[in-house]
């Protein structure tokens, strides 16, 4: 079975060379994994993206729509894959090389050894999950705070929303990827959202994560806040009381929230 693995970067010049090089080697049963990076970058991460793609058949670079964001680049790729495959495995993993190929061929595993398992989500939180490196206490406790909204006002029932590597039967993607149209921070609270109204079951694997301090794009200070908003913005955008108005306006006030 095919397994497309896609990478969203954006100016990922210092880390998409390393990453690259760990996931161009993954495979899962005998075949080589298929690695497409989508990239909204202006920083010469797509040179280094090209000369992988000269050397390794099993790499691709896409560019992404300026202004797209994560969500809107997963999306791209998750499109790119469906039309290319038929029944195959679907996954993302960020740029940099947190979540090794190694630790994301267990999600592979996971969802392959079972017939009911639609999606498997990293976690460091969860049972086996672990943290390599120095994490802050103020984002420590920041990114459990949030974990304990998202599961307060959504019913999600996961320790770890937000780890950068997910994958899914392509079946299932098929069926709620044109719902998921939030492209900023809230993405994956909104694919994870979607799979759970529809009564698709997804589960949680523990890995172990290696903590990156350095250049990341991700800022404590100002994205604690700007995530707490983004996602109480997603709770009211899927409100009943919200159907009142008319859907595209409601649609363009979230994303100004989501990416503010």
């Amino acid at each position: 079975m095919d397994v497309y693995i896609v990478i969203p970067a954006r100016n990922e010049k210092d880390r998409i060379g390393r990453t690259l090089d760990d996931y161009s080697r993954l495979e899962f049963h005998s075949r080589k994994a298929r690695v497409v990076v989508v990239s909204e970058s202006d920083d010469g991460t797509d040179d280094i993206v090209r000369k992988f793609e000269k050397r390794n058949g099993n790499i691709t670079l896409l560019k992404a729509t300026s202004g797209s964001g994560k969500g809107g680049a997963i999306i791209k790729g998750f499109r790119y894959a469906m039309a290319r495959s038929g029944r195959c495995i679907i996954g993302f993993a960020d740029a940099d090389d947190a979540v090794t190929a190694r630790e994301f061929s267990r999600l592979l595993e996971r969802l392959n050894s079972s017939k009911i398992v639609d999606g498997v989500i990293a976690s460091r939180y969860s049972d086996g999950g672990s943290i390599e490196g120095r994490i802050g206490v103020g984002r420590k406790a920041a990114s459990r705070a949030y974990n304990l909204l998202v599961r307060s006002l959504f019913r999600i029932g996961f320790s770890d929303t937000q780890c950068g590597a997910k994958v899914f039967k392509s079946e299932t993607l098929r069926k709620v990827i044109g719902l998921v149209d939030i492209n900023g921070m809230s993405f994956d609270i909104n694919l994870l959202y979607e799979l759970k109204i529809k009564g698709y079951t997804v589960v949680e694997q523990g890995v172990r994560y290696r903590q990156k301090n350095d250049g990341t794009n991700i800022r404590i200070l100002r994205n604690s806040p700007q995530m707490l908003v983004a996602a109480l913005g997603f709770r009211a955008y899927k409100s009943r009381f919200v159907r009142l108005f008319p859907k595209a306006v409601v649609r363009h006030i979230y994303k100004r929230i989501d990416r503010w």
